[in-house]
């Protein structure tokens, strides 16, 4: 009785923790405003477990996501663009807060870094 006991908390603590891990595949937008005006921004993203997968497009352009994780209510991952025959790498790190994620943007070796918040496109 107690190894029925032992396997049924098991599996009711990987269901609750299943259920607790934030489910960010789908589409995703933002704008950001500036000197140009603003620009749209789409992330579509397709989660497999922690592993995740995806684009980020704007103006025409996409770009594949690299190295993309989901932990808890955790995300992160990274975007190369190439600009004047240059990669650069922008990193993304956020949490899932319902139908938004609030994401840090850092490009690695520069001092700058921006905020930015993707609402869940129906």
């Amino acid at each position: 009785m107690t190894k029925h006991k032992a396997a049924l908390a098991v599996f009711l603590l990987a269901t609750a923790v299943a259920a607790w891990c934030a489910d960010v595949s789908g589409k995703w937008q933002w704008q950001t405003g500036g000197p140009g005006g603003s620009k749209q921004y789409t992330l579509n993203l397709k989660q497999d477990g922690a592993k995740l997968n995806g684009d980020l497009s704007s103006d025409g352009d996409v770009m594949p996501i690299r190295d993309g994780k989901v932990d808890g209510e955790k995300i992160s991952f990274v975007v190369a663009r190439t600009w004047a025959n240059r990669e650069t790498k922008m990193t993304y790190t956020g949490r899932v807060f319902g139908g938004e994620i609030r994401f840090k943007v850092a490009i690695p070796g520069a001092e700058r870094t921006w905020d930015v918040a993707a609402k869940r496109v129906p």
